[in-house]
């Protein structure tokens, strides 16, 4: 129907913005804004020790256009999953280089909350100094970090830039022979959760500005988005590239995927959707739930794919 075509998410966006002009965001949402507002990550961490753990040589290529946006996940709590990333782009050969202390936060958990008055001087910001630097390109391995650039951004702000996560980048490198991997230590069947921001909330958002008439009308006719652009088939051939293992899918997955409830304010409510999504996994007879985001892994105990491809590398497990 012509009501079924309404854009929900930026109802939800609007709905949210709206709590968040009342006061009547979730306390823990708003200190969440605070500590992104003064320290630039989500965590509420000092930003000079953001980068202040990365090895002297991180294969680094001075000039680069492309940039690997760490994230604040990986930067502080998943370290991990960073030095996985550089060491898939080093293996692959792919120029890349650092933001360093001028990475801030990508806003993911201000825009899509409603904190606008936050989120925008943040989004500007970051556009600007993309621009500034030169970037062409941002590869990140954090699905909440890509969703925001590819998905968010384009609401407020034009990016200077191409937005591609790292598991696209693998499958290319794979695909052309440029990977050499062996087994891993998994056993048994593996399923992969998609996340929300890599999935329906990341594929790219296309800006309209027109008329709506009655019926649901837009004039000019607007392009609509149903989740089925996000990132889905990339994951899950790096996936069943590596040697031994074994895919099986979830009854939802893809655009129609289950949340892993990680941003829930309400910690009983997050709970429970993860548990709910590990029932989905042991019902399609899965030993281990693979994901790519940090939030996801934690959520659902899940391995994230961006460190099982770096251990299944030539070298990977020494």
């Amino acid at each position: 129907s012509v009501f079924g075509k309404a854009d929900r998410t930026a109802a939800i966006l609007a709905l949210r913005a709206d709590c968040s002009e009342r006061g009547t965001l979730p306390e823990a949402v708003k200190k969440q804004g605070e500590a992104i507002e003064q320290t630039h990550n989500v965590y509420g961490l000092p930003h000079e020790n953001r980068c202040d753990w990365l090895p002297d040589d991180c294969g680094e290529t001075a000039g680069a256009d492309t940039v690997l946006f760490l994230g604040c996940a990986a930067s502080y709590k998943r370290r991990d999953i960073a030095l996985a990333a550089m060491k898939i782009l080093r293996a692959g050969g792919v120029p890349f280089r650092l933001l360093r202390e001028k990475e801030w936060c990508c806003g993911a958990a201000l825009w899509r909350t409603g904190q606008t008055e936050k989120a925008l001087p943040l989004i500007e910001r970051n556009a600007a100094m993309l621009r500034e630097q030169g970037v062409k390109r941002i590869i990140t391995a954090c699905g909440e970090c890509f969703g925001s650039f590819r998905g968010g951004y384009p609401r407020y702000t034009a990016l200077p830039c191409e937005v591609v996560h790292i598991s696209q980048i693998a499958d290319e490198l794979i695909a052309a022979g440029k990977l050499k991997l062996f087994d891993t230590p998994l056993s048994g069947p593996v399923t992969y959760h998609d996340p929300c921001m890599l999935g329906r909330l990341g594929e790219e958002y296309v800006p309209w500005e027109g008329e709506i008439k009655p019926f649901g009308l837009h004039v000019p006719p607007k392009t609509w988005r149903r989740g089925e652009h996000g990132v889905y088939e990339a994951p899950r051939r790096v996936l069943q590239a590596i040697p031994g293992v074994e895919l099986v899918e979830m009854a939802r997955c893809n655009e129609e995927s289950f949340c892993c409830g990680a941003h829930a304010a309400d910690a009983r409510f997050a709970g429970e959707t993860a548990a709910e999504r590990r029932r989905e996994a042991e019902a399609a007879g899965a030993g281990t739930i693979v994901s790519a985001c940090p939030f996801c892994d934690e959520a659902l105990g899940a391995q994230d794919l961006t460190v099982l491809l770096a251990q299944s590398l030539e070298g990977g497990r020494k």
